[in-house]
């Protein structure tokens, strides 16, 4: 099950138009920026560790594309073990 920690409207983009969406995480505190405007960060300690993803929640009949996703590798450094 899914756990929403906090959401963000934004307005809905020309048709065709393209977005940049990143996602950062830094140890429990989670950001989110649209087209480099920061649109929310959250803290919780659940998530100091873990896996990447993201989820677009959509409309009936609203279609989005996303590609170029990356997760760059972190920083040098402990170990945390997950589980």
């Amino acid at each position: 099950m899914a756990k929403i920690l906090k959401s963000a409207a934004v307005p809905n983009p020309a048709q065709n138009a393209m977005s940049t969406l990143s996602c950062q995480a830094s140890g429990s505190t989670l950001s989110r920026s649209l087209d480099d405007v920061s649109k929310l960060s959250v803290t919780d300690a659940a998530f100091a560790a873990g896996s990447v993803g993201f989820a677009v929640n959509t409309k009936a009949g609203v279609a989005h594309r996303a590609d170029n996703f990356s997760a760059p590798p972190m920083a040098a450094g402990p170990l945390i073990p997950v589980g």
